[in-house]
């Protein structure tokens, strides 16, 4: 079996490495989010698989996991807004009438709107088909009503996708439909969802007669579970291939962690030394301070503690003791 890459997909990587080293700071520092997203635009590497007819370069499937595999090992980002050029742009491509697609892919290329997921609601994660936001048809636009959370970047989107109870009389997979709202408009409420560390990345959102236009249902009324479900798939795609990297960086970051944070003890780890600019100085912890718990659950070797950060998304809670004092300290799981 030959796994080689073929010659016309080396010759691609030659490529975007020398755009990158044409558009990377040469210091090694990374460029500011917004002047990157520029640059990915005018690259043309933004949704580069997508047909030309809608922006894109229609790569392959080959030359989109080359030119996955070459912007993780630069480290950058190949994204302007992941909801909107990996998950709805697709997902509009692939089920979204002509009008729609002329009037939201040039903007989802040019970044002009944000975009945000609504899917998940306080009664219906796993079991998303049991989903209660619902819909109504009133002539030509939709009036909403319902909740959803853990909405990531709601409170900068323009648009959400949402799926919505459109038929409460069928099978419950059969009545939803996929509704593209615009958040900035009466209606529509975002409350964040405040973590330990004070940042507010999550949000619930709630929709008080929210409205978006009747042409707005991506894939036809009532066909929203199959339709999510092609977003769903989006949400891996090439992007697969370098998954690996960030799970090595990340393991690598627990080793040097734990080996920053101490010795192993009986009753805790005691933290031997502290290095400037690391995590272990940002939050707060000194050389001699005793780590009793991670996420109230105990800590006594540096196995278990890889194991309790190993895990979540949010900043872990650590018990400390310093002399006589106990402090709680909120640990990034990740630099």
């Amino acid at each position: 079996m030959d796994l080689d890459y073929p010659p016309e997909a080396e010759a691609f990587r030659t490529e975007i490495r020398n755009w990158l080293a044409d558009h990377l700071p040469a210091d090694g520092s990374r460029p500011a989010p917004d002047q990157w997203a520029e640059a990915l635009v005018a690259g043309g590497w933004i949704c580069a698989t997508w047909p030309v007819e809608y922006g894109g370069q229609g790569l392959s499937l080959m030359q989109a996991v080359v030119l996955n595999e070459e912007f993780d090992r630069a480290g950058v980002t190949l994204r302007a807004d992941f909801f909107g050029d990996t998950l709805v742009g697709p997902t509009i491509l692939r089920w979204g009438s002509e009008a729609q697609k002329q009037e939201f892919l040039p903007q989802i290329l040019s970044g002009h709107i944000r975009w945000c997921q609504g899917f998940s609601e306080p009664d219906a994660g796993s079991d998303l088909a049991s989903l209660k936001t619902r819909a109504v048809l009133d002539g030509d636009e939709w009036v909403i009503h319902g909740q959803k959370v853990w909405t990531t970047g709601a409170q900068e989107a323009d648009y959400i996708f949402l799926l919505a109870r459109t038929d409460p009389a069928v099978p419950r997979h059969a009545g939803i439909s996929y509704l593209l709202v615009p958040m900035k408009q009466p209606g529509v409420e975002v409350r964040p969802i405040r973590q330990i560390d004070g940042s507010a990345e999550f949000n619930e959102v709630f929709f008080d007669a929210a409205r978006c236009p009747s042409a707005n249902v991506v894939g036809g009324v009532n066909n929203g579970w199959t339709v999510a479900m092609t977003t769903l798939g989006f949400e891996r795609g090439t992007s697969a291939t370098t998954g690996y990297r960030r799970f090595k960086k990340e393991l690598d970051d627990l080793i040097l962690l734990a080996r920053e944070l101490g010795v192993e003890t009986t009753s805790g780890l005691v933290v031997s030394n502290v290095t400037p600019g690391g995590r272990a100085a940002a939050a707060g912890l000194r050389p001699g301070d005793v780590i009793e718990q991670v996420d109230r659950k105990p800590v006594n070797s540096g196995d278990e503690l890889r194991t309790a950060l190993k895990d979540g998304s949010r900043p872990a809670l650590l018990t400390v003791h310093r002399g006589d004092a106990t402090l709680f300290v909120a640990l990034p799981r990740q630099q």
